[in-house]
């Protein structure tokens, strides 16, 4: 992208900059969502759905989780 492209964009109002960004969005999760998991990222879903199955108690909800997780971080 050329400078003065650059300098074109920062004249845009804020809706203007907001759709655009919408826009870009929209386009990069639709990449995101096509491009296929690698394997090891597949067999980690699949071995992590398989415990659950094996036993759905087992584990913590995510606002457990969440409030451990922020805990931590206030006592480091």
């Amino acid at each position: 992208m050329k400078t003065s492209e650059i300098l074109q964009l920062k004249e845009l109002t804020t809706a203007e900059k907001l759709l655009l960004v919408e826009d870009l969005w929209q386009e990069i999760a639709a990449e995101v969502e096509a491009a296929p998991l690698a394997p090891h990222v597949v067999h980690a879903l699949e071995e992590s759905a398989a415990r659950y199955a094996s036993d759905p108690n087992e584990g913590s909800p995510w606002s457990e989780v969440r409030a451990r997780v922020l805990a931590r971080r206030q006592n480091a």
